[in-house]
């Protein structure tokens, strides 16, 4: 028996997670209206019983805030707040030489102990994302910003290299790992 909150339009009947009590459907209102919507009235009340425990399973498992503790924000971390400037790592990403550049210094920065693989993978991400925006507003905002896409896809590819990167739990590994520029 399938669960109420994994259903299809072929399903007939479904069971109820929390409970295990057994519907029959379709039901009157959809799912997706039960979810969305206030329930009003007995009619939408019982046509919605199926899914009355689907809503806050969802909500559970739902965005998280990256790297925010609200109890204590002196603890959280936010990658575009600078909040030590002598320890900010310039990248440039004007050129295509440019990009290959900052990758080979991020590179040696790792490579040479002076940062972390976590931080060097937040500048990896910040200079990808500034990337994304511009190759997204070429036409609007950067009309004449030049190889964006060429730009765009060496950091890109950078940054997967980072993620692989990140399952290897060994540090040793980690170092002997390298990025091919070409």
């Amino acid at each position: 028996m399938k669960s109420c909150c994994n259903i299809t339009k072929k399903n007939r009947m479904c069971k109820r997670r929390k409970d295990g009590k057994l519907f029959k459907l379709p039901r009157r209102f959809s799912k997706k209206k039960c979810l969305t919507q206030k329930i009003k009235g007995f009619s939408m009340r019982s046509s919605c019983a199926p899914f009355k425990f689907c809503k806050t399973i969802k909500q559970k498992g739902g965005k998280k805030q990256f790297l925010y503790n609200p109890n204590d924000p002196k603890k959280s971390f936010d990658v575009y707040i600078d909040k030590d400037p002598s320890d900010t790592i310039p990248i440039k990403y004007t050129t295509v030489k440019d990009v290959g550049d900052t990758i080979k210094k991020l590179e040696k920065l790792y490579k040479s102990g002076k940062y972390s693989h976590k931080r060097i993978w937040q500048v990896g991400m910040i200079m990808k994302v500034r990337l994304e925006a511009m190759k997204k507003h070429k036409k609007t905002k950067y009309p004449n910003a030049k190889d964006v896409t060429k730009r765009f896809n060496l950091a890109n590819k950078y940054f997967k290299f980072l993620g692989k990167r990140t399952k290897i739990k060994e540090e040793e590994e980690r170092k002997k790992l390298k990025f091919n520029l070409v």
